[in-house]
């Protein structure tokens, strides 16, 4: 086990929305920093879609200037991924939480 790895399993146990069962991009898991710390989700959903741009579609060459079936094309390749945060694993999304503090919102009323 990794300190990433044991940091995530913090969130195993608690309640969690079910609604997160169905997402595609998310896991409960790597999702639970944002309401149980109040961790700045947005911020950390535009990491891991940076991550998967740079990871994924530049190396193969899909870009939106280049390809008029860019969105076809980088939904599918999504879809192959799986979450996408289980894709970046423990480790990465570890890092990217780490850079995504409670908005200014939060802190101001938290």
């Amino acid at each position: 086990m990794s300190i990433a790895s044991d940091w995530f399993d913090q969130f195993v146990g608690k309640e969690h929305d079910p609604r997160m069962d169905r997402h595609h991009q998310w896991c409960w898991r790597h999702w639970a920093p944002c309401p149980e710390l109040g961790a700045n989700g947005i911020m950390a959903s535009t990491m891991v879609m940076q991550e998967f741009i740079d990871q994924v579609l530049l190396p193969a060459g899909i870009l939106p200037s280049q390809d008029a079936h860019y969105a076809v094309r980088a939904n599918a390749m999504m879809s192959e991924k799986g979450r996408l945060c289980c894709w970046l694993g423990d480790d990465e999304m570890y890092a990217i939480w780490g850079e995504c503090p409670p908005a200014v919102g939060e802190m101001q009323h938290g």
